[in-house]
């Protein structure tokens, strides 16, 4: 239980970090700001009251409901099933957070300080980006070989004499666990392909320094979450795989899981704080950028312009009429659907099993 509680605990703490940061990200720049635009003084207390009151209660309800339903399923056991969804709401609060702070950025226009002298915007270079610009290769060598080590130790329990009774266990636990890590793989390539569509003309090698750092701070956060799977999950296979080690189970699976979650926090604040004091300096060369009117999007849109088929462009997300829209045509896009759909028979599956 203890291995399961600390990557549940430490998946929370993460999740109320980014929760601070997506209700303070409107002020990010000052009280005399929202989000990308200038506003008047008071904006907060007048205005701008019934849009933060609105996107504190949009952002903390589904909490309320994530905590019940965590709550439930780990008093009747289910402590595996208990961090599969808290992974995945993780994964989807992020998209629903971006969502959210676009919309608030979007109303808050209305109520910005006319600047003189416009900038129109100035369009991004395409280049495909490698998913090794934004990955450290020891990191990456050393979570392939736990991967490795992982398999290997499994195959060690599977060929005990007693391992026949304890198959589905043996098997199910690993599975699921390297299926979620599968999913953190999937999410870093997805933030080393992320483009943004336009950057202000005024300074824009800079605007592009800080979408560079935020996609290798990304990055990060998906490397460190590996380490933090794989590391329990590397213990418990080598108990299985060696019960005379039993007797130190509590050591096994709680000090190295303690101490690969604490030593990873160093260079991911760092690279948050790198990433914050890039995006404060940003202010300046924005205070006088304001967004031209959009360009009419291209492709067929469905479900109120919330998905597009795009052949022959590989992003995920593109711009809708309504905001951003799901790319059917993407490759990257049918992975994300198969996984996510593989989620679901795991689910079925342990509910079955149980």
């Amino acid at each position: 239980m203890i291995s399961f509680a600390i990557p549940y605990a430490v998946t929370w703490a993460v999740r109320l970090f980014g929760v601070r940061h997506v209700l303070r990200a409107p002020r990010f720049y000052g009280p005399d700001w929202c989000c990308d635009c200038r506003v008047a003084p008071g904006f907060y207390e007048n205005e701008g009251r019934a849009l933060m009151r609105s996107l504190q209660a949009r952002v903390l309800m589904p909490l309320v409901v994530e905590a019940a339903l965590g709550m439930l399923l780990w008093s009747q056991g289910r402590f595996l099933a208990a961090g599969a969804m808290e992974a995945s709401a993780a994964a989807a609060a992020y998209l629903f957070h971006l969502s959210l702070l676009r919309g608030v950025a979007w109303r808050a226009w209305r109520y910005a300080v006319p600047v003189p002298d416009p900038v129109s915007s100035l369009a991004v270079s395409l280049r495909q980006r490698k998913i090794a610009d934004y990955q450290r290769p020891w990191l990456e060598w050393t979570l392939r070989g736990a991967v490795g080590v992982v398999l290997v130790l499994l195959g060690v329990a599977l060929a005990r004499p007693d391992a026949g009774e304890n198959v589905a266990r043996l098997v199910g636990l690993p599975g699921v666990t390297l299926y979620a890590v599968l999913g953190l793989m999937l999410a870093k390539h997805a933030a080393a392909a992320w483009r943004v569509f336009g950057t202000p003309a005024v300074s824009p090698e800079q605007f592009m320094e800080v979408q560079d750092a935020a996609r290798r701070h990304l990055a990060l956060v998906c490397d460190y979450l590996r380490a933090v799977v794989l590391t329990p999950l590397l213990c418990w296979v080598a108990l299985q795989g060696f019960p005379g080690l039993r007797a130190a189970r509590l050591y096994l699976l709680v000090g190295p899981l303690a101490a690969v979650a604490l030593v990873g926090l160093a260079p991911l604040v760092q690279s948050e704080r790198q990433l914050v004091k890039l995006g404060r300096n940003l202010r300046t060369p924005l205070d006088r950028y304001r967004p031209v009117a959009a360009t009419p999007p291209e492709g067929s849109f469905y479900l109120v312009g919330r998905l597009c088929f795009r052949p022959g462009e590989t992003a995920m997300l593109m711009r809708g009429p309504g905001g951003l829209a799901l790319n059917g045509s993407s490759l990257r896009t049918r992975a994300w659907l198969v996984y996510g759909a593989g989620w679901i028979v795991i689910g079925v599956a342990m509910v079955a099993w149980k």
